[in-house]
Formats: C-alpha cells, sequence, structure tokens
C-alpha cells in the first residue's frame, strides 16, 4: 500500500513529497480471517443456542401445560371416585319405606258372632335402611271401581270409611329397620262381596313421604306409593262359607318409589 503525502516544513519555504508503503504480513492477514471466522462461529453459536432455548421453553410450556391437565384429570377422577363412594354409602345407610304387606281381618257383629259386617285393613311399612326417617307422613285409601284401576287414576286420599274427602296425611316415625302398623280402615261387606262376585274391583293404595339424614330439609322429600287389589278368591271362611278369606295382588301400574313414580307422572 503506498500513499503520496504532502507535508510543508515550517519556517522554510521547503516543499516535501513522497509516498508512504504499508505492507502486511501475510500472519497479520490470517490472524485478521481467523479472527472474522470466530466471530462468525460466535454469531451462528448465539443462533444456535437461541433456537435451543426457544425450543426448551416450547417443551417446558407443553409439559406444564400436559401436566396441569393431567393433575386436573387426577383431581376430578378423586373427585368422581369420592362421589361414587359417597353415594354408595348413602344407598347402604339411608333411610327406605316400604310396604311388607296388607293385614285383613273381618269384624264381627257382637250381637250376630256368625255375620261379618266388613273388614279392618291396613299396611305394614318398614324401613330397610340403616338410619331412621324423618318427618314422614303417610296415607291410607281404599277405593271401589267398576273396572281395573286405570293409569289415569289420581290416588284421592279419603277417609277410613273410604267417602268423604281426606287430606290430613297422617305422622309416623320409623327407626332403622323397624316396622309398624298404619292406621285402620274400615272396608263395609257389601264392597267384600261384590268383589268376590267380580261385580268390583277393590283396591287399597296409598302413599308414604318422609325424608333420610343426608338430606337437607329444603330438598325434596322421598315417596313411596303402593296400591293392591284386595282379592276374595281364596277358601271360604269357616263361620261365613258363603265369604272368600281376601288376598291382595299388586297392581301393574302405582307402586313405586322416587324416580319411578316421576317416570309414571307422580310430581
Amino acid at each position: 500500500m503506498s500513499q503520496e503525502t504532502e507535508q510543508p516544513e515550517k519556517g522554510k519555504n521547503v516543499r516535501i513529497s513522497g509516498a508512504i508503503e504499508t505492507t502486511f504480513t501475510p500472519e497479520f492477514l490470517k490472524d485478521i480471517k481467523t479472527g472474522q471466522e470466530q466471530e462468525q462461529t460466535r454469531e451462528g453459536n448465539r443462533f444456535l443456542v437461541e433456537k435451543v432455548t426457544l425450543l426448551v421453553i416450547i417443551i417446558y410450556t407443553a409439559l406444564a401445560f400436559w401436566q396441569g391437565c393431567s393433575n386436573q384429570k387426577a383431581a376430578n377422577a378423586a373427585k368422581n371416585a369420592a362421589d361414587t363412594e359417597k353415594a354408595a354409602l348413602i344407598d347402604v345407610q339411608r333411610s327406605f319405606l316400604y310396604v311388607t304387606g296388607i293385614p285383613i281381618f273381618p269384624v264381627t257383629d257382637i250381637q250376630k258372632p256368625d255375620s261379618i259386617s266388613g273388614f279392618v285393613s291396613g299396611v305394614n311399612i318398614r324401613n330397610s335402611g340403616a338410619t331412621p326417617a324423618l318427618d314422614s307422613v303417610y296415607h291410607v285409601n281404599w277405593v271401589s271401581l267398576d273396572k281395573t284401576i286405570g293409569k289415569d287414576f289420581g290416588f284421592p286420599d279419603v277417609d277410613e270409611r273410604g267417602e268423604a274427602p281426606n287430606s290430613e296425611p297422617i305422622p309416623g316415625f320409623w327407626g332403622p329397620g323397624s316396622e309398624s302398623k298404619s292406621t285402620d280402615i274400615f272396608i263395609p261387606i257389601s264392597r267384600a262381596q261384590d268383589a268376590q262376585s267380580r261385580k268390583k274391583h277393590l283396591y287399597i293404595y296409598g302413599w308414604i313421604k318422609y325424608r333420610d339424614v343426608f338430606q337437607a330439609a329444603t330438598d325434596m322429600p322421598h315417596r313411596t306409593l303402593f296400591c293392591d287389589e284386595i282379592l276374595f278368591d281364596a277358601s271360604p271362611i269357616d263361620n261365613i262359607k258363603t265369604l272368600h278369606a281376601p288376598r291382595y295382588a299388586t297392581c301393574p301400574l302405582h307402586s313405586c318409589t322416587d324416580e319411578q313414580c316421576a317416570a309414571q307422572g307422580y310430581r
């Protein structure tokens, strides 16, 4: 490399002109090239590090999201298991009231021991649960119909003689595993004779409502509906040969509990 310079000498009228020649050694040029290559390498490494860092961040974020989803699934599974266990415990422990039988007894006239004026009946109600039934009320009724009981039967509440409407429920209490009989209802002999001759169909029916100990006071109570036809087609009663002993047969409808009753249209 050469460079021409002109430098006047101070204080004299002398002009100096010439050229300065600079020469770089091969080692210096090699060092410069090596430095440039190292800089390019550093830039390449920096870019690679940035890409690897970004990839690590993406992987970490994906793993964190997956772990969060897994934890949520695990939490949901644990909650579902706990809910299932609780529901199973309630099903086993809660009170459950149902009718176990319908006792029917003839009523004789004191003045005429060989005559029957009618029948006294009711229902036996049992609690099969391991906890008491709370706020229990029930109603037992009977009805004599010209034809078999239909799907649209309205379950009216009547008095013990099946005559006047009576909407007053009867309170009761059933502890764990206990059983007791309802109040009595009276069925006149004429209705029994109509049932025996098949002129009429005689039914005893009713409902039970109660809460279990796991329910809140505002929860809808449990309910049991029962319906049985009274048939007088067994062997004749000893002292009244013209009247047969009664038996009962469950109605195809109107005998249900809780969700089953809702499915039959009872609200």
